[in-house]
Parts: C-alpha cells; structure tokens; sequence
C-alpha cells in the first residue's frame, strides 16, 4: 500500500478506501463518491493514461474520477489492457447515511468474467480459460468458458513437445480473453495470464460441484474421471469464477469435451497466412479482405459465433461433414424458407447471453422485452422448420425443431407479468416504470410478498440422456393489499437466481 500520506493523518474517507483496497490488491479500484467513481494513489497513477483522464492531487493523495454514467466506457477501456477491477458501491443513501457512508466491493470484473452486453462483440465469444500443465507424463489440460453464454468445454493434451504444440495451437485457435496459470509455473508470452495459487487447482471437492452445478453425481460422466488432467484446470476456473462473479456459475453448461482429432488443426500461422478472420488473427477489426468477412451474412451474433467457430475448426468426420453439407444445401435451395427464417431471426435477442444475464441476476429490463420478443417469433419459425422438404423429400432441418420449443411456463411469464415498458434494471423500483406486474395466483412468501418462478435452461442430464429442467429463476416483488392485478405492482421487484 503506498504511503503517500501518513495513516495517521488519512481521512475518514481515505482510510475507508484503503481498507477496501488492502482485501483487494491485484485489482484497481473504482471508488464510489457520490455520482463520480475515483481511483487513487498508486490505482490512479496506473488508470490515469490508459483512460486518458487528468491526474490530480488532493492532500498530497494522487486521484482520478469520472462520473459514473460513463462507468461502462472507462471499464472497458481497462479490460482491453487486461487489468482487473474491483468495484465499490454506497450500500446507502448518503442523505440518509449518519456519519460516512457504507461502501463496499460488491463484485471484480476480470477480462474473461465480463457479462454486459456493452463491454462485449456481439459475434465474438469472450472466453476465460485454465492451463494445467504437463507434470510426470499425465499430460496436459486445458478448460475454457464463455460466462456470457455458458459454453464450457475442455480437452486433454498428451505429454511432450508435440502435445504442448497442440496446446498452443488450441489457446491461439480460441484466442482467451484470459488465462489462468499455476503460480511458479512458466506461462506462456503474448496473452493475458493471471497466475493463481497452486492450491485452487486441487480437484477434491470437484465431484460435489458436479451435484451443485449440473446435477450429476459427479464428473465421471461428463468424461473427466479421476486423473484426467482437464480436472485441475476446471476447479481452478469454477473457484476463480466463484471469487470474481460467484452468480454467474449457475449459467455454465455440463462441460463438454472437445476430442483434437474430430477437426482439422488450424495453429495461429495458418489463420493468419489463409486470411480466415480480420486482421490475421481471431478478433475483429483488421483488414476486411478476409474469408470472414466475405461468408459472414448471419442474422444474429448467436449464429456469428457459431460460423466463426466452424470457421476455425474444420470437420473430419464424414458424416458431420454430409449433415451440414446438407442443411446448406437446402437453405440454397429453399430461397422462400430462407427470407421468411432470416427475417425473422433478424429480430431475436442474443438468447445465450441473455439467459447468462437472467441466471447471474444482472439482466436489465431491455434483456426481458428482447426475451419476450423472441419467444413470440419461436413457433413461427418452428413451423416454417417442421413444414420444409427437400426436393427429394426428406426433412433435413427435422432435428434442429426441439431448439424451438419454448416452456409454457415461460411464455406465460413473460406475456402476463411483464410491463410493457420495464425500467432498465430490474432492481429499480417506483415508477413510471414497473418490471412486473401481478397476475394469476402467486405464492406468498410469508414476509406480505409474492413469488413466481419458472424453469430456464439450466438443469440435470439423466443417464438416458433426457434432460431435466431443475433450476428456478424466481421474481419476487412486494405487493401491497388491494392493489389490482391489473396494475404494476406497489413494491420493489427484485430478481434471486
């Protein structure tokens, strides 16, 4: 900690940031005072170039602030470096505060653990991955997660140079936006590595996160038993995300493994010698004369992010290779079902990140009306599917149906209980602006409340393979005694995941 200014002689104010800051060392922190986040000392001598803001002093204290609507802006900025930071919020309306105001660290963003929207490319994934390095001949193994939409995957590295080549080749294939390395371990150059402690790479408990996370009695069955070296790499990525952004676990997916020999091996070099994306490299915003550019006519970034990732790793199986030869084949032919889909699909949400959104309880209320949009668009594109057949009367898009069949339970949710112009946060209260109203029958909550819950697309996979809706959003709100169920309701609505 720097000591600039004697403690003894700190303010109230000062003292309150340094405590905050001594829990949270390996992080610059955005200090909230009043409608400005300020950063000082050393964090303001760090922030005040890449922000591009005016370093000032105060008592001797260096500082720097920006008002806190252009929060998102000066963040982003940060992350695009790499850097963490650990935001501190008043707990309390300073008007009503006696004496200083309660402020705390109410959650760090790291470059990899980013959920809102503005702070990422809708057709780019933002992933955040863990290393567990080769040690005695088990190989390596490698796990990486996209927060923003619950992808987890992961895949094993054998031993030796050639396996460490493939290792690379995979890091540069997905391009993380973050890496998490052993401490005391040689890390590779040129990306954005956080070195965490040995310890949060101990498996032990890995099985009974399985049971939390997935439902699932333990990893086994997702393919990673006792020894795999992917699993060391997964519980340091689970405990580093339940540090940073504990909420936004209950979004991940089962993991699933990504088996090298199923895709052709594009390394860094080739990518940038075939011109595949912009710039030579997996992000946007180099040249345009690339592959990428050229086939990218997607309607939505759901559908960006998937064609990238195709883009990347070429098929090897036959078979794969025959069913998506042939789903193309038919939207080339099918110039009718191909406008009326694309129209349509112009208008849907990023559902992937939405739902990430709604789990990690950050989803705003544009997020719901975009939510409610799309689910009003699913059967219409569910029945042009269920209606297309090829020239030689088969039915290839017959199994992509089941994506579009949306909970009753949701659509009832969404049609009935949410307002028509919701705030912008669903923790925001008062009005003109409601998120939801009352309706139906609703559960008290004992404490003069109500509850409504509905299933998502978390749950458990059973043996069999069915799958089982188990997790619950739930809307709890305060409505007062007789209100009508046709108004917004009198009361602070609050989302729990």
């Amino acid at each position: 900690m720097p000591e600039d200014v004697p403690p003894v002689s700190l303010t109230p104010v000062m003292r309150q940031y340094r405590t905050l800051k001594a829990k949270n060392p390996d992080a610059l922190l955005f200090f909230r005072l009043g409608d400005f986040y300020e950063l000082f000392e050393e964090d303001a001598r760090r922030a005040a170039p890449l922000l591009e803001l005016v370093l000032t002093q105060r008592q001797g204290v260096p500082m720097c602030g920006f008002p806190h609507h252009a929060f998102s802006g000066y963040l982003g900025k940060l992350l695009k470096h790499g850097l963490r930071v650990a935001v501190a919020e008043q707990l309390e309306d300073p008007s009503a505060a006696k004496g200083m105001v309660a402020r705390d660290v109410v959650r760090v963003v790291t470059p990899g653990t980013v959920l809102e929207e503005e702070l990422l490319s809708a057709k780019e994934n933002n992933y955040l991955a863990a290393v567990w390095p080769s040690r005695g001949g088990e190989g390596a193994g490698l796990v990486w997660a996209d927060m923003s939409t619950g992808e987890l995957r992961y895949a094993r590295f054998m031993d030796g140079v050639a396996g460490l080549a493939r290792l690379s080749d995979e890091l540069g294939r997905i391009e993380p936006r973050e890496t998490l390395w052993p401490e005391g371990t040689v890390a590779p150059l040129g990306r954005t590595v956080t070195s965490i402690p040995f310890r949060h790479f101990l498996d032990d408990g890995l099985d009974r996160r399985a049971a939390t996370l997935f439902g699932a009695s333990g990893m086994e069955g997702f393919g990673l038993g006792l020894g795999h070296p992917a699993r060391p790499a997964l519980a340091a990525l689970l405990s580093y995300v339940e540090k940073n952004q504990s909420a936004a676990l209950a979004a991940l997916r089962p993991p699933r493994s990504v088996t090298l020999n199923e895709f052709m091996v594009l390394d860094e070099g080739s990518i940038r010698r075939l011109d595949l994306l912009p710039g030579g490299g997996t992000r946007a915003g180099g040249p345009t004369s690339c592959l990428w550019n050229l086939i990218d006519q997607t309607s939505t970034a759901m559908g960006g992010r998937r064609l990238k990732s195709w883009l990347l790793r070429p098929l090897m199986d036959r078979e794969a290779i025959r069913v998506r030869q042939d789903r193309v084949e038919f939207f080339l032919n099918a110039r009718r079902e191909r406008k009326e889909l694309q129209t349509l699909f112009r208008e849907t949400a990023d559902l992937e990140r939405i739902l990430s959104r709604l789990t990690a309880g950050t989803v705003t209320g544009r997020d719901l009306i975009a939510l409610r949009r799309t689910v009003r668009l699913a059967p219409e594109a569910g029945r042009i599917l269920h209606e297309t057949m090829s020239l030689s009367g088969e039915r290839p898009l017959a199994g992509l149906l089941l994506a579009f069949e949306i909970p009753k339970e949701l659509v009832l949710i969404l049609e009935q209980a949410l307002a028509d112009s919701p705030p912008m946060r669903v923790s925001e209260g008062g009005h003109p602006g409601w998120v939801f109203r009352r309706f139906g029958r609703m559960a008290g909550d004992g404490l003069g409340g109500a509850r409504l819950d509905f299933g998502v697309g978390n749950g458990r996979t059973r043996p069999d393979g069915n799958r089982i809706f188990e997790s619950r959003i739930h809307f709890r709100f305060r409505v007062l005694p007789g209100s009508d169920k046709n108004k917004p309701c009198e009361g602070t609505p609050r989302l729990d995941s």
